[in-house]
């Protein structure tokens, strides 16, 4: 993930920074009202008080939570708000702040040092004595909820830059911190101590070295060193080699392709953007470095998760800043080790080739008498792997005489000079290699004390961040009389500029302050006196074990229940008590009356009160018993109409499906009689198998039909690859009674193009046949190939073309017959094909044969097929004569070939067999000096 720094404004003058550091003051903030006289404060006797602050701390000494702009959430019960005061708060609000650090920066507003996001503010005060209080990204919603829906982001963003030192401009540019939501929660229950929790919802690192970008540097510096190497390799090659082929006579010459060789462009393997697969990102050409703090300390088993801290933790400090230089050195040395590894394999892998033939003049056409090539990545040519083929025209002995009379010595002498050539250039490439990985590993292995240690330390004195902040005694004074102290827990703590005493700023980020106390228990009783009135007389109601400082409400009630008088807000002293007197109605009838108080958190109580008329009441003129009970006759309703039983299980008789009435048994084997059925007298003297078709695809089916086997055995099929492993083993298959079998096997799916051997064998016989595996194009090309010859003889000229393929792949070739012929790997043209040329050898087996191609990259394959029908006349020492491609009775696949070297042999009159002769640039390293 790729974040902006929080860029200095290119318009502040670089000479303002120098005074920002030394002096520290605070200017006018928000015009005269800028800070109130204090913060709020409960009544001393305050049994419960809580305080939600996002933003606080000082700057010069000046407390920041009285800025007349905020208000806090402030809850006191009982004196004040409570039980609960909610202050949310906008950015606009936070950053229009105008707090200025001497020389014109300021903490907060338009290109302040803090811009801050949205915040919440909660405090809730009890009457029980408990207290809860939140500020950040929080909600309310009949309590405090921590990041839920709908809580504001809360987070800070801050430009460390206007703060480096200006003689630390050239170890750090550029320097900001990011932290996500953050928010805060404190909460008291008395006698339970009080308890916090915090949350930070990420914190980023941001910086930008000149150092970092120097290490980018060197490599760029480097890498080129190498491209110019790269770019001059043909050039140099080719000098280097007609340096020792130019003879200056007028009848020999040297004709070819010369030096083929592409250069590589390593400068693009140089890193763009940021790079880096853990908790630091490194852009290593603009020298920023992002650190993922969260992420570091969730990584390193040894420090705390970022929230989870111990109380009071600093977090750019200790073993967080060593865990900070170890990731920041190992992903700029991954880097800068990746890159050079690319390096040294894109020019490993890059291919140098070289087509030159030494001609001379003969009568009336040029001869190429010695036809030298070289095909290999530059690896090979340099560790001494790769082989120098050389094509000599007829005897090599008479062309060992005309090489000395030219001054080349012998055709080996030829051969190890022009290795010697090639190898010199090609080894100046890899000097230029090996030089950028020794300039870098010196650069790598100091980077921790040379790069990340200085970054390290522009930060360390520029800014300190605290987590999980808790203080006790909190921010609020204690309670009076009983002494409780106030707890605080803020989310972060920041600190500008540190070192100084005190440090330059000072700011709390999300914090909640509570303070209860333990209140008595809620026992709440009233009492009347007197507690006989008469009508339109009053009585006194005393109460006592109430809510403290609080109100109740007094109602009296008739023998109905019916309110017939109220008093209401009544006031409780500081001990819970109260008296209030309460008249009773005029006119009110005689009987049993009730006083009952209560107030707004349900506290009740209630008192008996008799009210007589001068004792004009008579006791006894209600009648108990009007009421007759029992007059509903229970039983009216008689259980038992429903008779259970009127279903009768069982009227279903189980068994009417008789088991049994299926015979097992009428059909009886046995009836057909083995032995009836005679095999002939004989077997058939040699087995064959024929697979058809004889070319499938995976995953195709073909036919394995096998003729001549002994009668009514079994035979085991076995299918297997070019190097002799078994890809299918089918066991126990069947002959009939004329020695004959049939069966169908599948092509496994992930069989391989080439020709496959399909095996039958018993105990005494065995046969095979073979099929040729093609694998089709992918995606939507489609590969097409043919031949020049769709039927020749032994010694004649093949070609065989295939085509789809993509410009530069490489594509391998194989015919397969009793001779294998190898056809080497070569990259397709422009057009995407590819052809090879090659003699059919004396020995190659009369009939059908499949010539395949087969991308090396890919894996699809096309092929074609030819015949040949009559053998051709073999040379003196019975190998044909092919223009110098093989050697005895073997054969050697070469590319280009057509029926010239005949004519070329005729011309010179070189008469015995073709000699190829391939030399080794390891032999060829042995004759230099």
């Amino acid at each position: 993930m790729t974040r902006a720094l929080h860029r200095r404004p290119s318009d502040r003058p670089p000479s303002r920074l120098k005074r920002n550091v030394a002096l520290v003051t605070v200017t006018g903030v928000i015009g005269a009202a800028a800070f109130a006289a204090g913060a709020a404060n409960a009544a001393p006797t305050d049994v419960s008080e809580a305080e939600g602050t996002f933003l606080g701390g000082a700057v010069a000494g000046v407390d920041l939570d009285n800025l007349a702009a905020i208000t806090n959430a402030y809850a006191e019960n009982p004196s004040g708000t409570h039980p609960e005061d909610s202050q949310p708060l906008g950015a606009e609000v936070l950053n229009s702040l105008g707090v200025e650090i001497s020389g014109g920066i300021q903490l907060f507003g338009e290109n302040g040092i803090i811009e801050l996001g949205a915040v919440n503010q909660f405090a809730v005060a009890n009457d029980d004595g408990s207290a809860e209080a939140a500020s950040g990204a929080v909600t309310n919603d009949g309590g405090i909820a921590i990041g839920g829906d709908g809580a504001p982001l809360s987070d800070a963003s801050v430009n460390l830059t206007p703060l480096v030192d200006p003689l630390s401009l050239g170890t750090v540019s550029e320097l900001g911190l990011t932290l996500g939501a953050l928010s805060a929660t404190a909460e008291h229950t008395p006698p339970a101590a009080a308890t916090g929790d915090y949350q930070i919802a990420g914190a980023d690192l941001q910086l930008t070295s000149p150092l970092v970008s120097e290490v980018y540097t060197e490599l760029s510096t480097q890498i080129g060193g190498v491209q110019t190497s790269l770019d001059g390799l043909s050039a140099a090659t080719t000098s280097a080699l007609n340096d020792l082929l130019n003879v200056n006579l007028l009848l020999v010459r040297t004709q070819g392709d010369g030096v083929q060789f592409t250069a590589p462009d390593v400068t693009a393997l140089l890193p763009e953007g940021f790079v880096g697969d853990g908790a630091v990102q490194v852009n290593l050409e603009t020298g920023q470095v992002i650190v993922d703090i969260e992420q570091l300390l969730a990584d390193d088993p040894t420090l705390p998760d970022l929230n989870d801290l111990p109380e009071n933790y600093e977090i750019l400090s200790g073993p967080v800043l060593a865990a900070i230089s170890d990731a920041i050195t190992s992903t700029i040395t991954s880097i800068v080790t990746d890159v050079t590894t690319d390096v040294r394999a894109a020019v490993e892998t890059a291919s140098l080739s070289v087509d030159l033939n030494l001609q001379v003049f003969s009568v009336v056409t040029w001869l190429n008498v010695v036809s030298l090539s070289l095909d290999a990545p530059l690896s090979a040519i340099n560790d001494g792997t790769a082989s120098f083929s050389v094509d000599v025209l007829g005897s090599t002995a008479l062309v060992n005489t005309l090489l000395a009379t030219l001054g080349f010595g012998t055709v080996d002498d030829l051969a190890s000079g022009l290795l010697n050539a090639v190898l010199g250039t090609v080894g100046t490439v890899f000097d230029t290699v090996d030089a950028l990985e020794s300039t870098l590993d010196t650069i790598t292995s100091g980077l921790a004390i040379d790069v990340v240690g200085p970054v390290l330390d522009v930060l360390t004195n520029v800014v300190s961040l605290t987590g999980n902040v808790v203080e006790r005694p909190g921010d609020l004074p204690p309670h009076d009389p009983s002494g409780t102290e106030s707890f605080t827990q803020r989310a972060v703590t920041l600190a500008l500029l540190p070192t100084l005493a005190p440090p330059a700023a000072e700011v709390h980020l999300a914090s909640a302050t509570v303070r209860g106390s333990e209140v008595a228990e809620i026992d709440p009783a009233i009492a009347v006196d007197p507690g006989t009135v008469a009508p339109g007389d009053s009585t006194t109601v005393d109460g006592t074990g109430w809510p403290p400082n609080s109100t109740v409400t007094v109602e009296l009630l008739d023998p109905e229940g019916v309110v017939v008088a109220t008093v209401e807000d009544v006031p409780t002293d500081e001990e819970g008590n109260f008296t209030t007197p309460i008249t009773v109605p005029g006119g009110s009838v005689d009987g049993a009356y009730t006083v009952v108080a209560s107030d707004d958190d349900g506290n009740t109580a209630e008192a008996p009160l008799a009210v007589e008329d001068d004792g004009t009441e008579v006791d006894g003129t209600e009648v108990d018993g009007t009421e007759v009970d029992g007059t509903e006759v229970d039983g009216t309703e008689v259980d038992g109409t429903e008779v259970d039983g009127t279903e009768v299980d069982g009227t279903e008789v189980d068994g009417t499906e008789v088991d049994g009435t299926e015979v097992d048994g009428t059909e009886v084997d046995g009836t057909e009689v083995d032995g009836t059925e005679v095999d002939g007298p004989g077997e058939p003297a040699e087995p064959t198998v024929t697979v058809d078709p004889d070319t499938a695809q995976p995953g195709d089916t073909v036919t394995v039909t096998g003729e001549g086997w002994p009668a009514n055995s079994t035979v085991t099929v076995v299918i297997e690859d070019e190097d002799g492993n078994e890809v299918l083993v089918v066991e126990n298959v069947p002959t009939d009674s004329e020695g004959n079998f049939s069966i169908d096997v599948e092509v496994p799916d992930d069989a391989t193009a080439g020709v496959y051997t399909v095996y039958a064998f018993d105990e005494e016989n065995e046969a095979f046949d073979l099929l040729t595996v093609t694998v089709p194009s992918v995606g939507d090309r489609e590969l097409t190939s043919s031949v020049t010859e769709p039927r020749l003889q032994r010694g004649e000229v093949q070609t065989f073309i295939a085509s789809g393929f993509e410009p530069g792949e490489m594509v391998s070739g194989l015919v397969e017959s009793s001779h294998t012929i190898a056809l080497p790997a070569q990259a397709a043209n422009d057009d995407g094909s590819v052809s090879w040329t090659f003699v059919v050898p004396a020995g190659f087996e009369l009939g059908t044969h499949t010539a395949t191609a087969t991308s090396d990259e890919v894996g699809d394959s096309t092929a074609s097929s030819f015949e040949v029908y009559m053998t051709s006349t073999a040379t003196p020492g019975g190998g044909t004569s092919t223009g110098g491609t093989s050697t005895g009775g073997g054969s050697l696949a070469r590319t280009g070939s057509d029926s010239a070297p005949m004519i070329l042999l005729a011309a010179l009159g070189l008469i015995a067999a073709g000699t190829a002769v391939r030399y080794g640039v390891g032999r060829a390293r042995a004759t230099q000096g």
